[in-house]
């Protein structure tokens, strides 16, 4: 797959309460062929968009304005059954382990820290897609840990 297509026809939120950054993030997902893509800078501005639309994939930022934080935004999106099965990638500047620990708590789909490049953001959503897709596979049966290890060592 082209990395040029790799969010095509996918529907993308970006939240990010730092304006420059929140504008790398956009242009670098419509360069990934994202059809929409929605930005938000605050907690609530965030849960609103995730109310009223569907999202492929949810890019969020760790560290929120006022005092509310990204893992706090993840954990109401993921119990109000809004993530309708998005992928959720922080995107963060924040590698320390307790910030780190916090957030692997609500089982994100990926984790990239700031700076970034377009590739490795790419990288990111695209392991993250792979990994939703064995899980998938292994709740069917179709895919066990068994013959996933045979497959990876031929």
């Amino acid at each position: 797959m082209l990395r040029e297509q790799l969010l095509e026809k996918k529907s993308v939120l970006v939240v990010e309460d730092n304006d420059t950054m929140s504008g790398v993030l956009v242009m670098m997902v419509r360069s990934l062929g994202a059809k929409v893509v929605d930005a938000a800078t605050t907690f609530d501005h965030a849960l609103s968009f995730c109310e009223l639309n569907r999202y492929d994939v949810i890019l969020m930022d760790v560290h929120l304005d006022h005092g509310k934080d990204g893992i706090a935004l993840a954990k109401a999106v993921k119990g109000r059954g809004w993530d309708h099965d998005a992928l959720l990638i922080f995107v963060t500047g924040s590698i320390s382990r307790s910030i780190v620990d916090s957030a692997l708590q609500v089982n994100p789909d990926g984790y990239v820290a700031k700076p970034l490049s377009c590739a490795s953001l790419a990288n990111s959503i695209w392991k993250a897609m792979l990994q939703r897709q064995r899980r998938k596979l292994e709740e069917a049966g179709v895919v066990t840990e068994t013959n996933a290890e045979s497959s990876a060592s031929d």
